[in-house]
This record gives structure tokens, sequence and C-alpha cells, in this order.
């Protein structure tokens, strides 16, 4: 079922995509109402998908609680999300020069096509597989070869509004741009704007995540089945790292499969930075469940004597062997029912999981 995706104001009526684009950024007040975007750590494509679930002691599988990435120095964290779909119109809040300049920027970064509505190029369903604080996934068919693929729909306006959120789009946009193709890194396929939505064009992976098999099962993965995703991760990670990026967000909810299938992608760059063979991050940045505790150490470090330890590629490393570790055994690594101002220091200090 395909829906309208914008509507078009009267004002805009027989106007250019790229005159409405600009009519949308620059007149943003004639549009209506004042909205104010949820402050989000980063823009993701499954992560924010599910809200929290009921969480549970290390080691009850039935019931991981999904909690969202972040991405902070300062050691604030904002759990999971939700939003009505972004498909409806909804009219842009009023920004300042310098986020209308944000925006321009990052739409040509990601060298968005502008579109009077994405109704003109694809053929969007109506319930979409995942939503964030800001942004939405939708299966979709391309209009000019009836290609399925995930459409990732992030509101102009939260964009504009939120520089946390902005720059974790371009950083996307960026990785998936200056790789080759590789089997287990979702395919970026490009993006499209509209005077309302910014639309990123994904590999369609509908088979759900592999945190989601482990829920649904109510047991560990066999052996051969982790072996394998573990493998494809690693092998994904190795990409990654081989053209100079830190993923940072490692972690079960971000390995998703094809509907059926025993080949996993990779996904979400929204954390991604980067970074050599030489430990030079710095930053809380990714899930506290998965992170190392270098990364942990940065937790709340304005309020330290001290900042946290650098960090870099062996970070991912680490969360690698937490996917490991949770496949097996179909165990959390840690006890889900502390806050992260209990957990994370706990692990920055550890230096090692007690498994």
């Amino acid at each position: 079922m395909s829906v309208e995706s914008d509507a078009v104001s009267p004002e805009l009526k027989g106007k250019s995509p790229t005159r409405k684009l600009v009519y949308a950024l620059g007149t943003i007040r004639k549009l209506g109402r004042s909205t104010k975007s949820p402050s989000s750590p980063a823009m993701v494509a499954t992560d924010e998908t599910f809200s929290p679930q009921p969480t549970s002691p290390r080691g009850l599988f039935a019931s991981f609680g999904r909690r969202s990435s972040s991405s902070s120095s300062t050691g604030s964290f904002e759990g999971s999300g939700s939003s009505s779909s972004l498909l409806a119109s909804q009219p842009l809040s009023p920004i300042k020069k310098e986020a209308q300049k944000r925006v321009h920027s990052l739409l040509k970064k990601c060298k968005a096509v502008t579109l009077d509505s994405l109704d003109a190029s694809f053929l969007v369903e109506t319930r979409p597989l995942g939503s964030g604080t800001a942004s939405v996934v939708h299966e979709a068919k391309r209009r000019k070869d009836g290609k399925p693929l995930a459409l990732k729909l992030v509101d102009l306006s939260a964009l504009a509004t939120d520089a946390r959120m902005s720059q974790a789009v371009a950083t996307e946009v960026e990785l998936f741009r200056s790789l080759a193709p590789h089997p287990h890194v979702a395919r970026f396929y490009g993006a499209h704007c509209t005077p309302s939505q910014l639309a990123l064009s994904l590999e369609l992976l509908s088979g759900g995540d592999v945190l989601g098999e482990i829920e649904r099962t109510g047991h560990a993965l066999p052996q051969t089945r982790a072996r394998l995703f573990f493998g494809q991760l690693a092998s994904a990670l190795a990409h990654l790292h081989a053209n100079g990026w830190v993923h940072r967000d490692v972690k079960l909810e971000n390995m998703c499969l094809a509907r059926g299938g025993d080949s996993i992608s990779l996904l979400d760059f929204g954390c991604a930075a980067r970074c050599g063979k030489k430990s030079v991050l710095e930053g809380f940045c990714g899930t506290p469940e998965y992170v190392a505790p270098e990364v942990a150490s940065w937790w709340g470090w304005v309020h330290k004597a001290a900042p946290g330890r650098p960090y870099g590629q062996p970070a991912d490393a680490w969360s690698l062997g937490g996917c490991l570790y949770i496949m097996l055994s179909g165990r959390a690594l840690w006890d889900q029912q502390l806050p992260p101002d209990e957990l994370l220091p706990s692990i920055s200090a550890s230096g090692d999981v007690s498994l």
C-alpha cells in the first residue's frame, strides 16, 4: 500500500522542487506551528526502533532491555523513543540562520535529490519497520524499477534544531559513500529530499535483528549459527577498519538479516568516526551494555578530575566479543537493572567482563 508522503502548501503549487525546498527553509514561519525537536544522541535506524522492555538481571535472556546508543562526552543518556510516522505532513519549526545553513550543508553533503514528494519516486508501505525520536524507517519500492528497499526518513526540522543528529546523518552518509560494497555492510542507494523530509535509501533487511531472534526463540543461538554471524560481523568490521572507520555502536540490534536469510548486514553508522590504527578517539559513544572499558571511562568525565582514556578500533573488537557471548549463552553481559551511572563506571574500572 502506498501513501502520499507530503502535503503541498498552496503557496508552493506550480513551483519547482528546488524552489519549494528554499521556501520551506527560508520562509518557514508561514507554514504554521512551532515544534520542538526532542534531543537525540544519534540518528539511527534500528537502535531506537523498539521501546525499552522491562529490564532483567544479567542471565535472563527472555526480556532484554533495548537501550539506545548515546554520543556524549558529558555522560547524558536518553532512552529509546518513538514517533508517529513522518510520512504525514509536518510543518517545519522556525529556525535561525545557522540552523538553516546546517540543513543546506547537510543536504549538499548527502547529494540529496530534490523531490516534490517521496510518492513521486517511491511506493512506500504505510506500516513502518521501525521508528526513532525523529526518524522512521519504511519498506518501499522504487517506482522506476520496482526494487525493494528501506527508506529512512528524517524530519528536516529535527535536523535544523539538533546539531548532533545532523552530524550523525552526515557521518553515516560519508561512511556509506567512502566504502566499497561489502556483503555484510548494509547498502546505501542514495538520498532524496522533500520540503519537510530527508530520505536515505538503504538495503531492505526485513528479517529482524539477531537479538530479536534470541528473544523470539527464548534461548541462545546454535553454535553453528552464532559462529556464522560472528564471522560475518568480524568481516564487516575489518572492512570498516581497513578504510579508517570505527563503528562505535556494535551490538546485536545492529546486525540485521534479510527475510529468511542466514546472512547478516551491519548497519547504523551514526556513531561512527574516522580513526586509523592509533587510539585517538575521545568522548562516550555507543550503547552502555556493549561498550569497551576505555569508552565507558568517558561517561560523565566532566565531573571527574581527569578525562577518560583514548580509544580506537580495538573498542569495536570488545563489542564484537560481547555479541558472541550473548549469541552463545543467551545471557546479558551485565545486570540490566543497573542505570548507566552505575553500570558504566563498573565497566570502566573492571577492564574485563566477569563471565
